[in-house]
């Protein structure tokens, strides 16, 4: 199992495909529980996933949204963190959550890489997960 803050959307969607073979019965406890705790269903850990794949294409899309969600930023410095409401229908871990009803704001972790940067995935035949730090924490926290 990886541990990486790229693969908890990974390991999230397994738990969700895999509840979907349970019985109706089991079903109606399992989902209210699997719902409460969806925080690696959000966009910005979504989009840290995304970062992380195998597939090029998925790696242009993280982009494109990155540089849609700096381009769309307001100036509020704090964002409320809110669990999404999941899609258990969705048939890849991309569409788990809702992605049109949401603000997609940028994952922290990607914040403090300027723009060139964080095109470098795109030209990389392997994705970029050892370029993902935590930013120093700082004072007026």
């Amino acid at each position: 199992m990886n541990h990486s803050c790229t693969s908890g959307s990974k390991h999230l969607w397994n738990v969700i495909k895999n509840s979907r073979f349970l019985s109706d019965d089991l079903k109606k406890v399992v989902d209210p529980v699997i719902s409460r705790n969806t925080f690696m269903a959000h966009l910005e850990n979504l989009l840290l996933r995304m970062l992380a794949v195998e597939r090029q294409h998925m790696r242009e899309l993280f982009v494109r949204r990155i540089i849609k969600a700096r381009r769309s930023s307001s100036t509020v410095e704090r964002r409320r963190f809110v669990v999404p409401k999941l899609n258990f229908k969705a048939n890849q871990y991309i569409d788990m959550t809702y992605w049109f009803k949401c603000n997609v704001t940028e994952p922290p972790l990607t914040e403090h890489r300027p723009k060139s940067p964080c095109l470098m995935p795109l030209r990389q035949q392997t994705p970029l997960t050892a370029d993902l730090t935590v930013p120093p924490l700082t004072a007026d926290l």
